[in-house]
């Protein structure tokens, strides 16, 4: 049930804005596997416009935003660190609603497992200076994570000089 689930995900996510209702309804399947693959076709649907793979436009890009960040904002708290992090990297391909997904993706950087820190930071890089409020948790992450080079790279598309000054090149 939740590959077939997951597959429907991405069918219905290259719908469109026609397939955001089952989609989001989707989010709250009991199965894990569902609600994960439910997470990453969110994001589906802003990365071909960063891949000029079809037209999207901005006012499109920015209304599926406003209807998307917040469902996946929830989705961090899933209990589930596949769900949690879909919905990070989903989260960093809309790099949109910094006010809502910083703090949130920020929040996810002291999570238990590993992963989804991995993909709050790659995410949060995403945002650029928009996620300039993420600096302290992620210089301190740096210093815990020692040898993970995605929350330096965080780091060094937000603030460089602050990655500069903790010796991150």
């Amino acid at each position: 049930e939740g590959e077939s689930a997951q597959a429907a995900a991405f069918i219905l996510a290259d719908m469109g804005r026609d397939g955001l209702g089952p989609l989001t309804n989707a989010l709250t399947n009991r199965d894990w596997r569902v609600r994960a693959g439910v997470a990453g076709g969110l994001g589906r649907l802003a990365k071909p416009y960063y891949l000029d793979e079809y037209p999207v436009s901005p006012a499109e890009l920015d209304l599926l935003a406003k209807i998307i960040v917040p469902v996946l904002v929830n989705s961090l708290r899933d209990a589930d660190a596949y769900v949690r992090i879909h919905a990070a990297v989903s989260l960093g391909w809309f790099a949109r609603e910094s006010a809502t997904a910083v703090p949130a993706l920020t929040s996810l950087l002291s999570d238990a497992e590993e992963g989804a820190r991995m993909a709050a930071a790659d995410a949060l890089g995403q945002f650029g200076v928009e996620a300039q409020s993420a600096v302290p948790s992620l210089l301190e992450a740096v210093k815990k994570e020692q040898g993970i080079m995605v929350f330096g790279n965080a780091l060094k598309k937000i603030d460089p000089a602050a990655a500069a000054k903790a010796g991150i090149k």
